[in-house]
């Protein structure tokens, strides 16, 4: 028979780096793609006018 037990903080650490700060980290550093990546309101015009050609083409 299995025995369970509370977690203790030792159990929780591992949950919390995995469902908080590994989360945390990848959004910081979307955010610093997005920053550095310029786009301008023509840009995304020109590529959804490119992605309806190639839908239209398909």
């Amino acid at each position: 028979m299995l025995a369970f037990h509370l977690p203790t903080t030792v159990d929780k650490e591992p949950i919390n780096i995995t469902a908080i700060w590994i989360p945390i980290l990848l959004a910081l550093v979307s955010m610093i793609i997005i920053q550095k990546y310029p786009i301008s309101d023509e840009d995304v015009t020109d590529i959804n006018r490119q992605l309806d050609e190639k839908r239209v083409a398909n």
